[in-house]
């Protein structure tokens, strides 16, 4: 159960408990504030236990949970600008296989990097920029 007040859940205690004893083996001995919810709880210990709570466990798990969540979404965001640094660098190259007039280079490099892209993230409009690339080698290679 859950008391708004410290106050509020000694006095269910105090004129509850003979009928929960008659009803069950254990009686409420003491209540307690519950960090995860901000209420107020009984327990039928009589001695806060030693070492962390049920609770205080519970809140340091969901701390350590979201932690690695931040960890695996930064890790992501570095592999992905990784991925897009990659493909900008390779688009300069293109460029210069276009100025010497090595189309067949550079349709074999963007064709890697549209295979590179399938299993590896690449920004969309890098995507697009890379499509209208080959697009334009194609059409120089066929003049």
């Amino acid at each position: 159960m859950l008391f708004e007040t410290e106050k509020k859940a000694q006095l269910f205690m105090k004129f509850n408990n003979e009928e929960i004893a008659s009803e069950n083996d254990t009686v409420p001995a003491r209540a307690y504030f519950c960090e995860l919810c901000g209420g107020w709880h009984l327990t039928h210990f009589a001695t806060v236990p030693k070492g962390a709570s049920r609770t205080e466990q519970m809140i340091e798990h969901l701390n350590t949970s979201k932690e690695i969540r931040k960890v695996q979404k930064k890790k992501e965001s570095v592999i992905k600008t990784a991925n897009t640094n990659y493909a900008i660098s390779q688009l300069s190259e293109i460029d210069k296989y276009i100025a010497n007039s090595e189309y067949t280079l550079a349709l074999e490099v963007l064709d890697a990097l549209l295979e590179m892209s399938k299993t590896k993230y690449i920004k969309p409009k890098l995507m697009k920029q890379i499509r209208a690339k080959k697009e334009l080698v194609k059409s120089l290679q066929n003049m």
